[in-house]
């Protein structure tokens, strides 16, 4: 049974809370390479919440002002045909994910003819958390909090 909680606390835990922040074990005990049974997660504040300089970065989907207020993601920020091919995930205006870096790719330009604000940019984000990798365009969403160092990819 102890072999087991570690497992859960190793491994599913992590990912049960991405949209709440940031967890950490109390009172926890790492001697022998196992976890104290009195381990009891809490959870850090959330990016959501305001979290300010030293949080994890997310991005904040937008819509610009127009077209679809559905966003999709992508393979990767390449050129190749792979990477142009949509992830298969959506996002809704103000939804939020954790993401691992940025990097830069091709160049994304939005569509003011559909009404949205003119934005171009080549920095893509790589969502954290996912099975597959999925990269979201800077025209479509923001990194926060504003003052976050985000890792190159």
């Amino acid at each position: 049974m102890r072999e087991n909680m570690n497992t859960l606390y190793q491994t599913v835990l992590p990912y049960a809370v991405v949209g709440l922040g940031m967890v950490t074990l109390a009172g926890c005990s790492t001697e022998g390479g196992e976890l104290s049974p009195n381990t009891t997660p809490s959870v850090a504040s959330s990016p959501s919440q305001g979290a300010g300089s030293g949080s994890a970065p997310y991005i904040r989907f937008v819509d610009l002002g127009g077209g679809s207020s559905v966003i999709e993601t992508y393979r990767g920020p390449g050129e190749s045909t792979t990477d142009r091919q949509p992830s298969g995930s959506t996002y809704n205006v103000d939804d939020r994910r954790p993401i691992d870096c940025r990097t830069t790719g091709r160049q994304v330009d939005s569509r003011p003819e559909q009404g949205e604000e003119e934005v171009s940019s080549n920095v893509w984000y790589r969502l954290a958390f996912t099975k597959k990798p999925e990269y979201a365009t800077a025209v479509y969403g923001v990194a926060e909090p504003p003052d976050v160092e985000i890792p190159k990819c």
